[in-house]
């Protein structure tokens, strides 16, 4: 195994424990696990079928670093916003731990935004996340203008067999409709559930 964080940490996405019966399916749900991380170029997860002794499949899984950063860039047209330019910078490992850190910015004449966010792996089976995030965005259309703050504390993790994004939303800002102005804050949790599903090409346990 070659990886450039805690590979004690990267051991807990693990689906399985060593003596569980072999399943395709587990190794692929790692391989995706793995992938998602934004740590690797290259994930390749595989039985050992050389090494096979007393009915027990050693798993070897090989990894390559990805670029350590990330740059990205674009240019764009919006019927509200106009021509505009969007951009962001990821740090995908900030440290041994896998912390991971990203800007955005983005910018036109009518719409400002700016994000930072900042996540760190937890030390706990299926290695969920908390996730940080601070943006501030000034919008303009024909008819309002808008400032708003937002701050928010995620828990990104797994629930039985969904990905699951619990999360603490603060948002305050000022605002012009018109020529009436006005400001609002608002506190809200917010819930997201997801869920994929991988059928292998070959799964022994079914006889295909």
């Amino acid at each position: 195994v070659g990886s450039q964080v805690d590979t004690a940490s990267l051991a807990r996405l693990a689906p399985f424990e060593a003596g569980d019966q072999y399943s395709q399916r587990e190794l692929l749900a790692l391989q995706r696990k793995l992938v998602d991380t934004g740590y690797f170029s290259v994930v390749d997860v595989a039985p050992d079928v050389d090494a096979l002794a007393d009915g027990r499949v050693p798993i070897e899984i090989k990894l390559e670093p990805t670029a350590r950063t990330e740059y990205r860039g674009g240019l764009y047209f919006g019927t509200d916003s106009g021509p505009g330019v969007r951009g962001s910078i990821e740090r995908r490992w900030l440290n041994f731990r896998g912390d991971q850190g990203r800007a955005e910015l983005e910018y036109s004449d009518k719409t400002k935004i700016a994000a930072l966010v900042y996540t760190i792996p937890m030390d706990r089976p299926g290695r969920p996340r908390l996730q940080f995030r601070t943006s501030w965005s000034d919008r303009i259309t024909d008819s309002s203008e808008s400032r708003q703050l937002q701050l928010s504390a995620a828990y990104v993790g797994t629930w039985r067999d969904w990905n699951q994004k619990l999360s603490i939303n603060l948002v305050d800002g000022d605002f012009e409709v018109g020529d009436e102005p006005g400001s609002s804050t608002l506190l809200y949790p917010e819930w997201h559930l997801t869920r994929s599903s991988l059928r292998p090409a070959a799964d022994p346990n079914r006889g295909q």
